[in-house]
């Protein structure tokens, strides 16, 4: 995963402002449904402080709503591990941006189309949750670079968007190399 930003100071201006995050891993309402042993076990060795990413989420969008940059990034992994009620969280957040005039792009990391810990937790017991597809992330997001605003790779979920004349964003899906 990687977003790699080509601009023209003097076309864009200096005073453009971009708000980039990484790595969020929202885990989405309904992952959680009940603590217990097994939640407890995939967290033990968890740094990624999942049980309060979708707060923490909810922060730094509170903070875009605030500061009001003309860009808002996520250079991947915006989910736990892909599933599908964490898509639409997050989605449902950049939503609340781009209502407020702010531009959002993303580009998947290799959390957001599954992994083996893609689960919902059930006191003592995890169970397999639907995770989204490509073709899935891409219907999320597609205001947030897989839209009309961008032209797209065929074969992966790489794209390319000019959302302010002279700043040229390319969204590479390392995921496909």
């Amino acid at each position: 995963m990687m977003l790699m930003l080509l601009l023209t100071l003097t076309t864009v201006g200096a005073k453009t402002r971009i708000m980039l995050i990484s790595d969020p891993h929202v885990m989405g309402p309904g992952v959680l449904i009940k603590k217990g042993a097994a939640w407890e076990d995939a967290v033990y060795y968890d740094r990624k402080l999942t049980e309060y990413s979708a707060e923490i989420f909810d922060e730094l969008i509170a903070i875009a709503l605030r500061e009001k940059p003309e860009l808002f990034l996520i250079t991947g992994d915006l989910t736990k591990d892909g599933e599908l009620v964490s898509h639409q969280y997050v989605a449902e957040k950049l939503q609340l941006l781009k209502q407020a005039g702010i531009k959002p792009f993303v580009i998947p990391g290799n959390h957001d189309l599954g992994t083996e810990e893609s689960m919902e937790f059930d006191g003592n017991n995890s169970y397999d949750v639907k995770v989204a597809d490509a073709k899935q992330f891409a219907e999320f997001y597609r205001d947030f670079g897989y839209g009309p605003d961008a032209e797209r790779d065929e074969n992966s979920l790489s794209w390319i968007s000019e959302p302010l004349p002279g700043l040229v964003l390319i969204g590479v899906d390392t995921g496909n190399l």
